[in-house]
């Protein structure tokens, strides 16, 4: 049993989601610094549509030698529409839309390893919620924990 590093599990979910790339379009797929401010947003987006991982913290539950930790993620998906807001929520045939961006990082993520090991459990979906609607942009947020098992060291 290894103890699961936050990044060994961050570019694991960024590997599971790479097929949105085929799927969805996805030209940029990459970690985020979890900042909400518009501008800096828009910044950290080169290229749209995007899905933007963000690893928000851990809650440890100590099961003797055994430690479990919950490490949550927070995966943003996000669309552009030059012309129509709801276009860039619903897509249409130049982007897939907010909608269908959520859809398909569900379909990659939920209840499923994204590292194959005994000491990783399936991903499970918390939550989604809207984050930035407007000037054509639409990015939602769905949260995602990802349970790891590890030996804690006693002397």
């Amino acid at each position: 049993m290894a103890d699961r590093t936050v990044t060994e599990i961050e570019d694991a979910i960024l590997a599971a989601l790479a097929p949105l790339a085929a799927s969805h379009g996805v030209r940029q797929t990459a970690p985020y610094n979890g900042e909400m401010d518009l501008e800096k947003f828009q910044g950290a987006v080169q290229q749209w549509p995007a899905v933007l991982v963000h690893y928000t913290g851990s809650s440890f539950e100590d099961r003797g030698r055994r430690r479990a930790e919950y490490m949550e993620f927070v995966v943003f998906v996000c669309s552009r529409h030059g012309g129509d807001q709801a276009l860039a929520r619903r897509g249409d045939s130049t982007t897939p839309g907010s909608y269908a961006l959520l859809k398909g990082v569900a379909d990659l993520l939920e209840g499923r390893r994204v590292i194959v090991a005994d000491d990783v459990f399936p991903c499970v979906r918390l939550g989604q919620q809207s984050e930035i609607q407007g000037r054509g942009l639409s990015v939602y947020s769905a949260r995602y924990v990802i349970e790891t098992v590890y030996l804690v060291p006693m002397e």
